[in-house]
């Protein structure tokens, strides 16, 4: 189970995503934030993660072996956000980052070719 969000992008249809999953999803479902919702197709599983000096990113989810994993690093920012007016979702920064968070959230869900 997990909180429900809701996609943002930018006016005009343009997609810096390069076919990353909030390019197609309105909905994204963060499962490991508490809440009544399960992932669907309509709501693909992300997950809430912290980055340096207390950011937060969400970044898309896969599961495997009944556990829902990080995708691989190299994940980068593709220009959408994602937030929702649930107070659980500010509860779940504020924990992973001793800071409350109170706008959008940016998804990192664009996936270059590793260069190596």
């Amino acid at each position: 189970m997990g909180l429900q969000v809701y996609v943002y992008r930018q006016p005009g249809g343009m997609d810096c995503t390069n076919g990353g999953f909030s390019s197609f999803s309105d909905q994204l479902t963060l499962v490991n934030v508490d809440g009544p919702f399960k992932p669907t197709p309509d709501r693909p599983p992300a997950l809430l993660v912290s980055h340096d000096k207390g950011i937060v990113r969400i970044v898309p989810a896969i599961f495997v072996n009944q556990e829902y994993i990080k995708m691989p690093v190299w994940l980068m920012f593709g220009g959408n956000y994602a937030a929702s007016s649930d107070g659980r979702l500010t509860e779940a920064v504020e924990k992973l980052t001793g800071q409350r968070h109170y706008s959008a959230i940016a998804i990192h869900d664009r996936i270059e070719p590793a260069t190596r």
